[in-house]
């Protein structure tokens, strides 16, 4: 509480003892100085800006939305991030993010935002949580740019600083060795992303039913990319190999040993395989096979490093990988339909070993 001396100071202006300190929203202190016209001239200023009184009303005659940021961070919450499907370590990762910067930001308007607040909230943290926290963020003022709330992506050109990868990379050696002692359905879920080159979030929800005419269409969760396999011999064997004895819509997939009311909520079929199960089982067939069992813990290679060794092989078989990993640039294959249809980039697998 504010002493009485001091009670005739704007909002988020205070005197520390030295000089006139102003709080922004976004938690940042800034030094006024010692005069006290100045500074309240400065804080007066700038809180009509940031929260300039009436902005509701403004908005309703100018026709804008008067959504805060909080408000567009629940609808982030509920119409992005609770229809995806994401890993429950995942959702909860960005959950706690959304939290974060909701706490942070929540009571401004989008006009308030700029790259440079932005830009010194993610400079805040470790380079590691500083990249996740870019990554996340990209995603985030992507929605709320669809949405109409921002003209720009106030975190597309934030840089952040390089993070040393220590994850070690898959051999072809490693890879046949593991496969070996892994279990059927975890062999034909290796095979199928050594063909595909498909992250696990998009490889456990293909469908036999979408593979029709030589054509698997993949709608990656991570970029939004639309990817449409011409299937070679290969991958086509691959995917025909994932049909055995257990009845599945999912060509990932498995008989379950128990399924939670959580994961039942999460599933379409119960013999649908979630990615975090991918993770795990193959982690833990990776060291029941005896292999980077002396490295520093967290550098062994995962689930994921599969896709960077099929991308690999296919470049060494003289085949540019790169539109079947759904990464868009000037030389991908580009189909432009009318705005009612899916744009698809066009790749071909099938990787002969």
């Amino acid at each position: 509480m504010r002493k009485r001396k001091y009670k005739d100071l704007p909002d988020r202006l205070y005197w520390n003892g030295t000089g006139y300190v102003y709080y922004r929203p976004d938690g940042k202190r800034i030094s006024l100085g010692t005069s006290k016209k100045a500074a309240v001239t400065a804080a007066n200023r700038a809180n009509q800006i940031l929260a300039p009184e009436g902005e509701g009303l403004v908005n309703k005659i100018l026709g804008h939305s008067d959504d805060t940021f909080g408000a567009i961070c629940d609808r982030f919450d509920s119409e992005y991030l609770d229809t995806r499907n994401y890993a429950v370590s995942t959702l909860v990762d960005y959950k706690h993010k959304l939290s974060v910067i909701k706490k942070r930001w929540g009571g401004l308007y989008p006009k308030n935002l700029s790259v440079l607040i932005v830009s010194a909230f993610v400079d805040g943290f470790p380079p590691r949580q500083s990249e996740r926290y870019a990554g996340f963020l990209r995603q985030f003022f992507k929605f709320a740019r669809a949405k109409g709330y921002f003209e720009t992506n106030l975190a597309a050109d934030l840089i952040t600083e390089p993070v040393e990868i220590k994850r070690q990379r898959l051999s072809l050696d490693a890879y046949q060795t593991i496969y070996k002692v892994a279990e059927p359905w975890l062999q034909h879920a290796m095979n199928l992303a050594l063909q595909s080159l498909q992250r696990r979030e998009d490889l456990v929800l293909l469908k036999f039913e979408d593979y029709r005419d030589g054509i698997l269409p993949v709608h990656q969760l991570k970029t939004e990319s639309n990817v449409r396999i011409a299937v070679g011999p290969e991958l086509d064997k691959a995917i025909r190999e994932c049909r055995d004895d257990v009845v599945s819509t999912f060509m990932v997939h498995k008989k379950p040993t128990r399924i939670t009311q959580a994961g039942r909520a999460r599933r379409e079929h119960h013999t649908q395989v979630l990615p975090e199960q991918l993770t795990r089982a193959f982690a833990d067939t990776r060291d029941a096979a005896g292999l980077f069992s002396g490295g520093e813990k967290g550098t062994a290679p995962t689930f994921h490093e599969i896709r960077g060794l099929g991308a690999k092989l296919y470049a060494e078989a003289g085949f540019n990988p790169q539109s079947l990993l759904g990464h868009k640039d000037e030389a991908s294959t580009k189909i432009y339909l009318d705005r009612h249809e899916i744009e698809w980039i066009e790749a071909a697998g099938g990787l002969k070993i």
